[in-house]
């Protein structure tokens, strides 16, 4: 049986280590998105393509542009449902 490394040796101890558990100081598993690309949106918001234009043009829900890429803002979609929700 052939000997082990010093560096072979503390990969392998790492390796049987249990997984870091998520804490205050560490990123969360998932980030939810900001923004969403103009598909996204529509299938958030279970409507069309014009249907979701008329909303960014009429300043109902609020767009980003990054290079050229256009992104409608989570925030106003919840802001849009929250105001069209029935009570």
């Amino acid at each position: 049986m052939a000997r082990r490394t010093a560096k072979q040796s503390r990969v392998s101890q790492q390796a049987k280590r249990p997984p870091a558990k998520a804490g205050a100081g560490s990123a969360p598993a998932i980030l939810e998105p900001m923004a969403l690309r103009r598909p996204e949106a529509c299938q958030a918001l279970r409507c069309g393509l014009t249907t979701l234009k008329a909303m960014l043009r009429d300043q109902r829900l609020e767009e980003v542009r990054i290079g050229k890429i256009s992104l409608v803002t989570v925030r106003s979609i919840r802001a849009f449902l929250g105001e069209h929700t029935a009570t």
